[in-house]
């Protein structure tokens, strides 16, 4: 892992690494392990906490960089959870956790330290020079971002979680401390189990996926501490203008920057340099469309996969999926199908209703849910269109559960990534990503939003763009 960039860190953790005695070469190393670990956690974990084994901390780091890990373990300044499980007898087994220690991480606009840090893979199609100027055109109004953010923060309370039967599901998953795999249980078992302990399975409202067994405050105190140096963090990142190189995921080949994993509500306090609003171009229903894209016109997409879907004969439900996802109505058109517009019609299923957003999670559990998964959500979509759930569960029988997901953002860089935004590099538009929409100045939008419906066009895809104004401000 080579140092290339400029990172910030808190004056706390220099202070600790100051403390260890580093060689430069040795400073600049740990540094890159931390900045690693803060921009891991910002995305994939609630609470800072990071399931890491040996193969991966080497992958990642090196032999040495593992050697530094450690050290930094022993000295306080990355925290661990000693417990971890190999497998040998039998069930899954589970790597040790880690995360930067919580004590170290508060830091505010006036305390901070800038040092060279890691990253990052080579990619092609889109020059990281460029990307990383025109992050630096965003001009942030920092003090009301902060002020929004922490007042953000304060509004997660216990009320902001479903609670127990307040989960809709009959059979959920839980997620685990580390100490055991995650696993499957009945709702009602995983509430008797808690209740013994006197803790509570938790869900934050309008999520779907796993629960936790916790205790409710304190559950709710770490979330929010959490979010405040996450979002303190990065707000003072780009306030300084220091930023992480972009690069694109091997994973899923999406394009990866400060902005990309942004909480959206904080573009309402940038303006690009000399104050051009910016507005958000997003293809509505977005996956759905490309789904639908996927069921009609396979041939058209570079990863050989899509050829899964070719040889289905599409049934009637199948054909109405398709007319509504193009239609970016999918959601709405499945809360009708499954009653939550109580006879009221379509145009009563709006973008902020709770009807819409079930519908959401019934279409998604399509996408995210396993072949085999005992989803209710994944029933109430299987009853209205039933082939559409066969195929995608057919999908991930023969490539794993995980790889439809996988493909739906693979198909959705190659539109946004390597077509549309070369395009407006051409035309010499300022422009940035955030995976499936296009941030531009407001001048431009009517431009970008025709080269984005060209493009979809080239690609057989017939969908509805959907134009936000980033500049209206959000209550917290």
């Amino acid at each position: 892992m080579k140092p290339t960039k400029k990172v910030i860190i808190s004056e706390k953790i220099a202070t600790a690494l100051e403390a260890l005695n580093l060689s430069k070469a040795n400073y600049r190393h740990a540094v890159a392990i931390i900045e690693h670990l803060f921009n891991k956690a910002s995305y994939e974990s609630s609470d800072g906490w990071l399931y890491l084994n040996k193969t991966y901390l080497t992958a990642a780091f090196g032999k040495k960089g593992y050697d530094m890990m450690r050290l930094l373990v022993a000295n306080g300044i990355i925290q661990s959870v000693d417990s971890y499980y190999t497998g040998e007898l039998g069930g899954d087994p589970y790597p040790k956790r880690y995360r930067i220690s919580m004590n170290l991480v508060e830091f505010d606009k006036h305390s901070v330290a800038a040092d060279a840090s890691c990253h990052t893979p080579e990619f092609t199609q889109v020059d990281q020079a460029m990307v990383l100027e025109n992050i630096a055109k965003l001009e942030l109004n920092y003090k009301d971002a902060m002020k929004y953010a922490h007042a953000l923060a304060d509004a997660i309370t216990v009320d902001s979680f479903d609670i127990n039967h307040e989960i809709e599901e009959t059979v959920v998953q839980v997620i685990t401390d580390g100490r055991n795999a995650n696993y499957f249980v009945n709702l009602d078992k995983a509430v008797a189990e808690a209740t013994k302990k006197g803790m509570s399975v938790m869900r934050r409202k309008g999520e779907s996926g796993g629960v936790h067994i916790a205790f409710p405050y304190e559950y709710v105190a770490e979330i929010r501490a959490t979010c405040r140096w996450i979002w303190t963090r990065f707000l003072t990142k780009i306030d300084k203008r220091i930023y992480r190189a972009p690069y694109r995921n091997a994973t899923n080949n999406r394009l990866d920057t400060d902005i990309t994993n942004m909480k959206s509500d904080f573009l309402g306090f940038m303006t690009v340099s000399g104050g051009q609003k910016i507005m958000s171009i997003d293809l509505s229903n977005s996956q759905f469309v490309l789904l639908a894209a996927l069921l009609q016109n396979p041939e058209v997409f570079s990863d050989e996969r899509a050829m899964f879907f070719k040889d289905y004969e599409h049934t009637d439900d199948t054909k109405a999926f398709v007319a509504a996802a193009n239609a970016g109505m999918f959601y709405e058109t499945l809360a009708v199908l499954l009653g939550l517009d109580n006879g009221a019609g379509i145009e009563s299923i709006t973008k902020g209703s709770a009807a819409r957003a079930t519908a959401k999670k019934c279409a998604f559990a399509c996408v995210f849910s396993g072949a085999e998964s005992p989803s209710e959500k994944k029933k109430l979509l299987k009853g209205k269109f039933p082939q559409l759930v066969e195929m995608t569960d057919g999908f991930k029988r023969k490539y794993g559960n995980n790889e439809f997901a996988i493909l739906l953002q693979r198909v959705e860089s190659e539109i946004f990534i390597d077509n549309i935004v070369p395009k407006l590099v051409e035309k010499k538009i300022w422009q940035l990503t955030k995976h499936d929409s296009v941030l531009v100045e407001e001048q431009n939008e009517p431009l970008v939003s025709e080269v984005i419906m060209t493009v979809l066009k080239d690609y057989k895809i017939n969908g509805v763009v959907d134009v936000t104004d980033c500049s209206i401000k959000h209550a917290a």
